[in-house]
């Protein structure tokens, strides 16, 4: 099993709950992101919660957070679909 099996084998299903409403709104880059506020409405979880899961997202580089304006924006990384499409196959094996 390889480095980045083992990262997707210990995702949590909150994780798993933000990466797939990333992937449903197709925020798969920077023009296509969506609002911190609005993922967070969709996905319904504390705010703590969706704080620290954004931030572990972000660590393992399978989700981007854009700044430069009041509204922070996230969108998935390449790493990112590539999970979404590993889990996917699992889930069909």
């Amino acid at each position: 099993m390889n480095y980045f099996s083992e990262i997707i084998d210990g995702l949590k299903q909150e994780d798993l709950l933000i990466l797939n409403e990333l992937y449903t709104n197709e925020s798969t880059c920077s023009y296509k992101s969506i609002t911190k506020q609005s993922l967070a409405q969709n996905v319904e979880l504390s705010t703590a919660i969706f704080r620290k899961i954004l931030g572990r997202l972000e660590t393992l580089k399978l989700i981007n957070i854009t700044t430069g304006s009041k509204n922070h924006s996230v969108y998935l990384t390449d790493y990112g679909m590539e999970a979404i499409n590993l889990i996917t196959e699992g889930a069909n094996a």
